[in-house]
């Protein structure tokens, strides 16, 4: 705890100091990543890069790639995409789906159909005029390459990517319009990220192409070399972040081809480069998106923000709005003036006692003027708490006794139910009962008419109460003379708490095999397919549990001869201790 302590406020004080910095310090470039290492100093020529330098610095570290032949690329997607829940399938872009890798649209496959899989170019070819001859590279690069099935892939064409409002019959997280094609949220990112790879690489260099994202419609400039929507990608590049698989996918294509996609590794880097094209810098201190985690400064991270924009020193709910920016009910009133904040039916409460001035609406206020009182039953202008006469109107006084007529019937000053008029003893204190006179009930005569008691009424029943106890008891003691014997010499029963069963060991292997071993029991290992222990039966020497062991906050373990691996938190996984 107080290495956890000692941590955080030496990262508080790092950042508090880093925001003092000059102008000039924060327009270099600064390499971090959440995601991954820096594979063996790919990007280390970086460091300290200005954000107008950086598009170009990525090209010169990613171009020049060994390009595939068109016909391979069937063969890399099923290496690539395959399917974590079948090694024999293939996992499909768009739709999800996991698909027999042999039924491939390729023409030796005899059964190939329109629900057999193709190869999707994420940028299409008609956007660059670029085909898939290898000298080109772009036709080719696995990048670029997603398998989709057939039938999708062709209503999917070559659309820019945007928002769109008709849902896919078939992919039917997927959605589509005349010109644009949205895909399902889970892919949104990989798909910004692809885009902004291609946008990156290919420049005109040589026979390749040059390509660059638009801020809008591009179809009416195919065969240019434009592709939309850019600053739609930059969203989606927040709202999805990379995953493991985007991440495996990317060292796999490196392995094949040489070069990386640097969106994958750092996801800022789109910050950096497009920033100020489609972000805004709403708290002044020049930085945008991931890198910026609270852009509107009030205490809740843009993750979990559902209002980027909130105006600076206003409170905000546990979602990041403000009420000025909430309407939880519909009603055209913000919250933040809006009196009833989950009723449609009302607003305004003018004074201030729970009743809403709307008389159309649920629980309204009869008296909007007065805030001792919502209702006034009889319409006579005085609320029903306050009302003496429910039911008349207490401005009528014929008789002119100063009491409405109303309530010349029932009126009982002194609350003892029988009304003045009838009441001999209008002054009899709340809650003593009364003859139908009014007055005290208790022994009343002619020499005592005000009823109050010649007899110590209480002092009696305690009395009697303490001799009805002591007869109980000396009854029930004559009838078990044991009984008072038995108590004391009652012997305490001790109770010893049972033992708490040993906790099971659990470990794995280098293979990613979890084990556990209860006791004396047999090792198990879990079987991931049935959810279940199953008992560990190998020819081989059983597994041996490894060692586990902490060191300055990090986590340590070691199998017998094997290397020394350290616990990666970010990544999930264990790594060789270099």
């Amino acid at each position: 705890m107080k290495s956890i302590t000692y941590f955080i406020t030496i990262l508080f004080i790092t950042t508090f100091l880093f925001a003092l910095l000059p102008e000039e310090h924060l327009e270099s470039k600064v390499l971090t990543s959440a995601y991954s290492n820096e594979y063996d100093g790919y990007y280390v020529n970086l460091t300290d890069v200005a954000d107008t330098e950086l598009h170009f610095e990525l090209h010169e570290i990613i171009k020049n790639h060994t390009a595939a032949y068109y016909v391979d690329t069937w063969e890399h997607l099923e290496e690539i995409d395959y399917s974590t829940n079948n090694p024999d399938n293939i996992n499909l872009f768009y739709t999800g789906r996991s698909h027999p890798s042999n039924d491939s649209d390729w023409g030796g496959n005899p059964i190939r159909s329109n629900d057999s899989w193709n190869r999707e170019h994420v940028w299409p070819r008609s956007h660059g005029d670029f085909g898939t001859e290898r000298s080109k590279a772009a036709g080719t690069d696995l990048h670029n390459l997603r398998p989709t099935d057939k039938s999708v892939n062709y209503d999917r064409w070559d659309k820019d990517f945007d928002y769109a409002e008709i849902q896919h019959e078939e992919c039917t997280e997927c959605y589509y319009s005349h010109n644009y094609w949205e895909p399902p949220n889970a892919v949104k990112g990989d798909v910004a990220r692809t885009l902004f790879y291609m946008d990156v690489r290919y420049s005109g260099e040589l026979d390749e192409p040059d390509l660059s994202l638009f801020n809008g419609y591009t179809h009416g400039t195919v065969g240019v070399g434009t592709l939309g929507k850019l600053c739609t990608m930059y969203e989606w590049n927040i709202l999805d972040p990379v995953d493991s698989r985007e991440l495996e996918r990317n060292m796999a294509i490196f392995e094949i081809q040489g070069n990386r996609n640097p969106f994958v590794d750092y996801p800022n880097f789109v910050m950096d480069i497009w920033g100020a094209d489609c972000d805004s810098n709403f708290d002044n201190d020049e930085l945008w998106g991931i890198e910026d985690p609270d852009d509107d400064n009030d205490g809740v991270d843009d993750n979990n923000d559902s209002c980027l924009r909130t105006n600076t020193n206003v409170s905000v709910d546990e979602n990041g709005c403000g009420l000025y920016e909430l309407d939880s009910d519909g009603d055209g009133y913000t919250d933040d003036v809006d009196a009833f904040i989950n009723d449609i039916s009302q607003w305004a409460d003018s004074d201030g006692d729970g009743c809403g001035d709307n008389l159309d609406g649920n629980n309204s206020d009869s008296l909007p003027n007065d805030p001792s009182d919502c209702n006034d039953s009889d319409g006579d202008g005085i609320g029903d708490n306050s009302d003496l006469c429910p039911g008349f109107d207490d401005a009528i006084d014929v008789d002119s006794d100063n009491v409405s007529d109303g309530c010349d019937d029932f009126i009982d000053s002194d609350n003892d139910g029988v009304i003045d008029e009838n009441d001999d003893c209008e002054n009899t204190p709340l809650g003593i009962q009364t003859t139908p006179n009014g007055c005290k009930s208790i022994f009343i005569s002619n020499n005592n008419p005000s009823g109050e008691s010649k007899f110590p009424v209480i002092g009696i029943s305690i009395v009697l109460l303490i001799v009805l106890i002591a007869i109980v008891s000396i009854t029930v003691v004559r009838s078990n003379p044991n009984l008072l014997q038995n108590i004391f010499n009652k012997d305490p029963t001790e109770i010893t708490p049972s033992t708490k069963p040993e906790p099971p060991k659990h470990w794995s292997d280098e293979e990613g095999n979890n084990f556990r071993k209860m006791g004396n029991g047999p090792v198990q290992i879990w079987n991931d397919d049935e959810k279940s222990w199953d008992e560990f039966e190998s020819e081989t020497i059983k597994p041996e549990l490894p060692k586990h062991w902490s060191d300055n906050g990090f986590n340590y373990r070691k199998f017998a001869d094997g290397p020394i691996q350290k616990w990666h938190d970010e990544r999930k996984v264990w790594i060789d201790e270099d």
